[in-house]
C-alpha cells in the first residue's frame, strides 16, 4: 500500500492513508468523463450550426453526456486529498461544491435533451396544444438551472483559489489561477466573438467548462504523484 504524505510547516506529517492506484482511477475517470462531454456537447452544437449529424448521434450525445457529467464528479476526489491540508472545511467546501456543479450540469444534460425533443416534436407536428405548453415550463426550468449551476460553479471556484492561494495544499500556489470558471470564460470567449468561423465557435461552445476540469483532473493526479511514499501494512511512517 501507498502513503500519501507531506511535512506541513510546522514540521507534523500530514497523512492520508489511501491506495494509490484508487487515486489514479479517480482521476482517469474524472478526465475520461470531462473528454466524453466535449465530444457529446461538440456533437451537439455542430447539429444546431450545420444541421447534419443523424438522430441517433444526437441522441446517444445526449445521453452519454449526462452519464458522462456524473462520472465525472467522482474526479475531485483526488482534489479533496490536494487541499486535505488547508483544513476540512476548505476541503470539503472547495471539492464538494465543484462536484456539485457536475451533478447540477448531469441533471440540466437531460433536461435540455427533453426540451430539445419537444421543441422537435413542435417542429414536425404544429399545432398540438399539448406540446406546445410544454414547452415554457421546461424552458423556464432550463434557465433555472443554468443560472443554478453558474452560481455555484462561481462559488466553488472562488473557494478554491482562495484555498490554493492562502491555505497550505498539495498544489503550488500558482494553481489558484487555476480557477474552472476562469478557464472556461477564457474557453468560451472566441465562442461570441462576431464573425468568427463556425468551426471555431462550434469547439469553443463544445469544449465549454470541461477542458478546464479535465486539466484540472491532470495537474492534480500530477502534483500529487511526488507524495506517495512505499508503506508496509501495519507500519507507520516516521
Amino acid at each position: 500500500m501507498k502513503t500519501l504524505a507531506r511535512e506541513s510547516g510546522n514540521n507534523q506529517k500530514f497523512e492520508i492513508q489511501f491506495n494509490a492506484n484508487a487515486l489514479k482511477f479517480f482521476s482517469a475517470a474524472g478526465l475520461s468523463a470531462s473528454l466524453i462531454v466535449i465530444i457529446c456537447n461538440t456533437t451537439l452544437y455542430s447539429f444546431g450550426d450545420l444541421g447534419d449529424w443523424p438522430q441517433w448521434a444526437l441522441n446517444l450525445s445526449y445521453w452519454a453526456g449526462s452519464i458522462a457529467l456524473a462520472f465525472a464528479g467522482i474526479g475531485f476526489i483526488p482534489t479533496y486529498f490536494a487541499l486535505r491540508p488547508a483544513g476540512s472545511f476548505w476541503a470539503v467546501s472547495s471539492s464538494g461544491v465543484l462536484a456539485y456543479f457536475l451533478a447540477l450540469g448531469s441533471s440540466g444534460h437531460g433536461s435540455f435533451f427533453a426540451h430539445y425533443s419537444i421543441l422537435q416534436a413542435v417542429h414536425n407536428s404544429p399545432g398540438i396544444q399539448e406540446l406546445e405548453t410544454l414547452v415554457l415550463p421546461i424552458q423556464t426550468y432550463n434557465y433555472f438551472l443554468f443560472f443554478s449551476a453558474i452560481f455555484i460553479l462561481f462559488l466553488g471556484s472562488v473557494l478554491y483559489s482562495i484555498t490554493v492561494a492562502v491555505r497550505p495544499t498539495l498544489y503550488p500556489r500558482w494553481m489558484a489561477l487555476w480557477n474552472p470558471l476562469l478557464i472556461a470564460l477564457i474557453t468560451i470567449i472566441p465562442g461570441e466573438i462576431e464573425g468568427i468561423p463556425d468551426t471555431v465557435r462550434i469547439l469553443s461552445r463544445g469544449i465549454g467548462f470541461h477542458l478546464g476540469l479535465a486539466g484540472h483532473f491532470m495537474l492534480t493526479y500530477y502534483f500529487l504523484r511526488p507524495y506517495f511514499v512505499e508503506s508496509s501494512p501495519g507500519s507507520s511512517e516516521k
